[in-house]
């Protein structure tokens, strides 16, 4: 079983299976975020599901979490500083108040929350506690350099074969691209999600604390995850408020948004050294994309195993400069057990 990692948290589990009180999940990215919200957070009978959209229409919060342009998504990524809370405060009462009704757990989840400049992250977790009220704030930690690697391979992934590859005008104009680590951090913008939004978790955890109370922030590890999925599940689920065994059944063995494989990592990097199959890259579908890369060719090897970047040492050591204070605070403040999985300290 997964140790409970803060030492209120035990305190605090006695009385949640009582309780409906909101629950915010705010990432981190690539803290298996795609596989709560896909397996656990929507199909739990014991958890209404809101999305950061509000549909005028219906009068309902929508469920899904993608790129939203309207509701609380858009106050909260653009117009944070002046967003009007009167009305989403009336709105999201009314929404709240029915899921409570029904006893139900009102969640979001939205790993966007926990990226963004400082001030913005700020704004965002004294908005969402103006419209919300009271919520425990679960958050999934991962070591830096691992969740910077793992950033690396998605961000590749997604220019390959994500939704913008929709578009014809956009297949066209962009070649196969397969950077080196040092490439990708020397020609990312400030919208590819550079490494510092995801590695300053320890300002971001001390945000939500000020707006929620202590009481109300609940810290996981990625690594516990993978060391002990059952016992990880089962503690989220006692944080949240629902019944654990439905949790385990709904989320056994389950993987989504996994990282790209070597077999896939090997066909990209013919694709780039061939001007002939890069020109028939370029002209490929988005379909024809997605079955060139999930087609089952290459060794059994290279189809399960994951590929490395080559992140220099002066990269592991800056991004490790970058969270170590954040890290440390976590330790002193928090008695979370970093130092065993390796974290900087």
């Amino acid at each position: 079983m997964v140790d409970p990692i803060c030492s209120h948290n035990a305190e605090d589990h006695e009385t949640s299976a009582s309780s409906t009180r909101s629950c915010i999940h705010i990432g981190l990215a690539k803290t298996a975020t795609k596989m709560l919200q896909k397996r656990l957070f929507r199909n739990h009978p014991g958890i209404k599901l809101f999305g950061f959209a509000y549909d005028c229409k219906r009068q309902r919060f929508l469920s899904r979490n993608g790129q939203v342009k309207s509701g609380l998504a858009d106050l909260l990524d653009k117009q944070v500083k002046n967003a009007d809370r009167s009305e989403m405060c009336a709105l999201m009462a009314k929404a709240v108040g029915r899921s409570k009704a029904a006893n139900l757990v009102p969640l979001w989840s939205w790993e966007r929350l926990s990226l963004g400049v400082p001030g913005r992250r700020r704004a965002r977790a004294q908005y969402l506690r103006d419209v919300i009220g009271p919520a425990r704030i679960i958050v999934v930690l991962r070591h830096p350099v691992s969740l910077i690697e793992s950033v690396y391979f998605q961000v590749i992934e997604r220019y390959h074969i994500g939704a913008v590859t929709q578009s014809l005008w956009m297949r066209l104009k962009r070649p196969p691209w397969y950077p080196t680590f040092e490439q990708w951090v020397a020609t990312a913008k400030p919208s590819q999600l550079l490494p510092v939004n995801h590695i300053d978790y320890g300002r971001t955890i001390r945000f939500y604390e000020e707006c929620f109370g202590r009481e109300n922030i609940h810290i996981l590890l990625f690594e516990q995850l993978e060391e002990d999925p059952e016992g990880f599940i089962r503690q989220l689920c006692s944080i949240i408020g629902v019944d654990a065994d439905e949790g385990v059944q709904l989320t056994s063995g389950r993987r989504d948004n996994d990282r790209w494989n070597l077999q896939q990592i090997r066909q990209l990097e013919r694709i780039c050294g061939s001007f002939a199959a890069s020109c028939r890259f370029r002209l490929s579908s988005y379909d024809q994309r997605k079955q060139l890369f999930n087609s089952s060719g290459g060794s059994e090897r290279d189809r399960v195993n994951k590929p490395a970047a080559d992140i220099s040492p002066e990269w592991k050591d800056r991004i490790e400069n970058l969270s170590r204070e954040g890290n440390r605070y976590l330790v002193e403040h928090w008695k979370l057990p970093l130092d065993r999985y390796g974290y900087p300290v």
